[in-house]
């Protein structure tokens, strides 16, 4: 849309008042503009063919870095998940042992405590078997001989 001074340029005087002279012609500010900027436009033709194509080969390219970088992507979580596998079979398999160790080691805490209450036994038996035999013997001839006359 052409600016109002545009549009006042267009009927500007042809002269001062006066005497007559030639007649004015409206200026066309539009035409004249286009009338300049035609053979630059046209020279710039090939450039904005080139940048169109250059644009394309752009999106072409960040397309492929896209489909190359979800391929990636996808590759990357699955040797993720193998190896979050081998480390949780890893895991486990420590677990087990730690397991076993502990087990082991409880079974062995057992089995001393078991000979140690053994041996203690073994040692006390003699002399507790020995006790109660002479209270045995103390409670039988504490008795009253009750047999007939």
């Amino acid at each position: 849309m052409a600016s109002t001074r545009d549009l006042l340029q267009r009927f500007r005087p042809a002269g001062a008042p006066g005497a007559a002279t030639a007649t004015g012609v409206p200026a066309d500010r539009l035409e004249e503009r286009d009338a300049e900027l035609d053979p630059v436009f046209r020279l710039l033709a090939d450039t904005v063919t080139e940048s169109t194509r250059i644009r394309r080969e752009a999106a072409t390219e960040a397309e492929r870095r896209r489909q190359r970088a979800r391929e990636a992507a996808v590759a990357l979580v699955a040797e993720a998940r193998l190896e979050a596998d081998a480390i949780r079979a890893h895991a486990l398999s420590e677990a087990q042992q730690t397991v076993a160790v502990t087990a082991r080691d409880s079974a062995e805490q057992a089995r001393t405590n078991a000979q140690a209450i053994a041996d203690r036994a073994d040692r006390t038996l003699e002399a507790d078997v020995a006790e109660v035999v002479a209270r045995v013997r103390a409670a039988v001839t504490a008795i009253p001989d009750r047999s007939p006359p």
